[in-house]
C-alpha cells in the first residue's frame, strides 16, 4: 500500500485545530486575547529565556529571575494576539514608527514587538498576565485529553 503525504494530511488535518484555545479578559479597562503557543514558538521560548543562565553567573540568583522575566515575557509576546479592538493574529511584522535614512518603514517581528511592550510592563502586571496564559495552558490540556481515552495505569 502506498501512502501519500497529501492523504494523511487530509485525515489527519481536523488534529492541527485541536489545543489551539483562546482567552480573553479585562486588565485595566483594555481586553486583552491569548493563544495556546506552537510547539515551536515553545522552543524558541525556552532558547531565548535560557540564555539568561548562559550569560550569568552559576548560582545567580539575578540570572535566575531574569531566566523567570525572559520566559514569561517572550511567552506573551508569542501569546498575546488582540488588545481591545486591535487585532494582530496573523500578523508578522509590525512597523517600529522608526525609518531608515532612506524612508523604508523599520519592521520587527509581531513578537519582539509585543515582548518591548510587555517589558515596560510592571512585574505583578507581566505575572497577573502570565497566570492568565497559565489559565489557559491548562484548559486547553484538559480540553485534548478529554478528547482522547487513557486506560488507568497501577503503577
Amino acid at each position: 500500500m502506498k501512502l501519500r503525504l497529501q492523504e494523511l494530511k487530509s485525515v489527519m488535518s481536523p488534529l492541527s485545530e485541536l489545543g489551539k484555545g483562546e482567552l480573553s479578559f479585562e486588565v485595566g479597562g483594555v481586553t486583552l486575547f491569548l493563544r495556546a503557543l506552537t510547539p515551536e514558538e515553545e522552543i524558541h521560548v525556552q532558547r531565548y529565556a535560557r540564555q539568561a543562565l548562559a550569560d550569568g553567573e552559576p548560582a545567580d540568583q539575578a540570572s535566575a529571575l531574569e531566566y523567570l522575566d525572559r520566559f514569561r515575557i517572550c511567552s506573551l509576546g508569542y501569546s498575546l494576539v488582540q488588545a481591545g479592538n486591535l487585532d494582530f493574529r496573523g500578523v508578522e511584522f509590525i512597523e517600529t514608527g522608526e525609518k531608515l535614512p532612506n524612508g523604508t518603514p523599520i519592521k520587527v517581528r509581531k513578537h519582539e514587538g509585543v515582548m518591548q511592550l510587555v517589558q515596560s510592563w510592571s512585574r505583578n502586571m507581566v505575572n497577573a498576565v502570565f497566570k492568565k496564559f497559565g489559565e489557559l495552558q491548562n484548559r486547553v490540556e484538559k480540553e485534548v485529553e478529554g478528547l482522547i481515552e487513557f486506560d488507568d495505569v497501577d503503577y
